[in-house]
């Protein structure tokens, strides 16, 4: 598992991703490497530049690689994600909230949901930002998913406007469901 940090004119963004070959090809989300140079950090503390294979935003995956990378890597195993269950025991490994007091980061919990919207896993793990991009393994260490955000939901706010009141109606994120992208889905993106 690696930290990934983006980094463009004005902002920097950070996430997870996995490393799936000996050659150092990353799995993450789309929308994590997006805006600027990525750079990914291993769990040894070494810093590599990241070149982009093959991005997919409406699958919101992408495979990337690590450039100038001295040795083969151990790699994560790849399960079956047509194989999962409703109660499956699960665990994840990220970098919560880009902080780098937080990386690699494990959380346990069970599948929630199968086939939720777009056909995602909900996963039963607190979400916060920089988890994107998590390996979501399943009790035999094979990773069945890749994190890719948190359920929304809208809560109603009633709020005085003037001498009325007025109904406002706010998207929410539930930071303990977490919606996973089934590792099958990212088959052909694997093959390259």
């Amino acid at each position: 598992v690696v930290y990934l940090e983006v980094n463009c004119d004005k902002c920097v963004s950070f996430g997870t991703g996995f490393i799936v070959s000996e050659e150092g090809h990353i799995l993450t989300n789309a929308h994590v490497i997006e805006g600027g140079y990525v750079y990914a950090r291993t769990y040894d503390g070494t810093i590599y530049r990241v070149q982009t294979i093959k991005s997919d935003r409406e699958l919101d995956l992408a495979l990337v690689r690590l450039v100038s990378a001295p040795k083969k890597f151990p790699m994560v195993r790849i399960g079956n994600s047509n194989k999962v269950e409703r109660g499956d025991q699960i665990t994840v490994i990220g970098n919560p909230l880009g902080d780098s007091r937080f990386d690699h980061s494990v959380f346990t919990g069970i599948i929630s949901g199968i086939n939720r919207v777009d056909g995602l896993l909900q996963v039963s793990v607190p979400t916060y930002g920089g988890i994107s991009g998590s390996p979501v393994f399943d009790s035999n260490g094979r990773v069945i998913g890749v994190l890719a955000g948190v359920a929304p939901y809208v809560e109603s706010e009633y709020v005085k406007v003037k001498n009325e009141v007025v109904e406002v109606q706010r998207e929410k994120e539930a930071i303990n469901i977490g919606l996973a992208i089934p590792i099958n889905h990212a088959r052909n993106i694997l093959e390259l």
